[in-house]
């Protein structure tokens, strides 16, 4: 444990730090313009910790950085960040990246499946920041930018492969009767995922321990192969694939990979889209053995190159 975990803990809605948390909040945030920080009392504070988990930092005593959350009204089964705060002279020591690391595992034991916080659509210099804790731009207004983390984590081959099996049919069943020949997701097994995650790494964000989205990826000469990236219907729209091919972009470079590399049905042009707006370009076409015509195309992304629309 070092020294930034010792000092971290939960509060509560009777805490007796409350008095400085609110000064250290009204102080962190006066140079924002229009924020609601500066009509904060300490009974909002005590409904904060009341409405859902909140931490204090602590030096000598005193609270040095602090971050409110609580269950999202508008992105069900997301963990929404309210206030995060770091005294200036305690800036630069990696405490928001630790309150950020507590508030993610709080959220996977309570089921959700991601962090979401809204921030004032000209402070880039936040958005930068949370960019550097995993979050992506989902949704901008003239006032408010809305980012997400989805929480992902690998399968192991000792974890049930049913469910994520089910997710993959369940979002692979739109092809039927348009590709030919058939997805090999229907001879997909339980065993072939298991030895998946052995062999390379697959990827699943889960809420309330059932797989919304997955990625397979598997290294094939200097790229990092990207297979069955499926996002459940009701979590669509929502970045999860954009989330899940920024992890697989930081895969590729820890193992010493130059690009991203898949495979996608000639037919299903809308996917093709789909990818070139995550940053990948066609660079080939194959058949299927016994035909005679392209039956998928090939698009490979650089991953040095960010997806368009993530946070630079």
């Amino acid at each position: 444990m070092n020294g930034i975990d010792a000092g971290l803990r939960r509060l509560c809605a009777d805490d007796d730090t409350l008095g400085d948390i609110l000064a250290l909040l009204r102080s962190a945030f006066a140079d924002i313009p229009a924020s609601p920080t500066g009509l904060l009392t300490l009974d909002d504070l005590a409904r904060k910790c009341a409405e859902g988990p909140a931490w204090v930092v602590e030096r000598d005593g005193a609270p040095v950085a602090c971050l409110f959350a609580r269950p999202s009204r508008e992105v069900p089964g997301a963990l929404y960040i309210g206030s995060l705060a770091v005294a200036e002279a305690a800036r630069g020591a990696g405490l928001a990246r630790t309150l950020m690391e507590a508030a993610a595992e709080a959220a996977r034991t309570g089921g959700h499946w991601a962090l979401t916080l809204d921030t004032g659509a000209g402070l880039d210099h936040l958005h930068r920041m949370f960019g550097h804790l995993g979050f992506c731009i989902v949704s901008r207004t003239v006032e408010v930018v809305t980012m997400l983390r989805p929480l992902s984590r690998r399968l192991t081959p000792a974890d049930d492969p049913a469910p994520v099996l089910a997710l993959i049919r369940a979002a692979f069943a739109f092809m039927d009767g348009r590709i030919d020949p058939p997805s090999s997701m229907h001879r997909l097994t339980g065993a072939d995922i298991a030895r998946q995650a052995k062999d390379g790494a697959v990827w699943v964000i889960e809420e309330q321990g059932t797989p919304v989205a997955c990625l397979f990826a598997k290294p094939q000469g200097d790229a990092l192969y990207l297979g069955k990236l499926a996002v459940a219907e009701s979590h669509r729209g929502r970045g999860l694939a954009r989330y899940l091919v920024t992890a697989a972009a930081a895969e590729a470079r820890a193992r010493g990979l130059s690009a991203l590399q898949l495979q996608t049905r000639i037919e299903l042009t809308e996917t093709h889209a789909a990818f070139a707006r995550l940053g990948f370009a066609r660079t080939g076409q194959t058949a299927h053995p016994g035909y005679d015509r392209p039956t998928s195309i090939t698009m490979r992304r650089p991953v040095g190159r960010r997806p368009i629309g993530d946070t630079p």
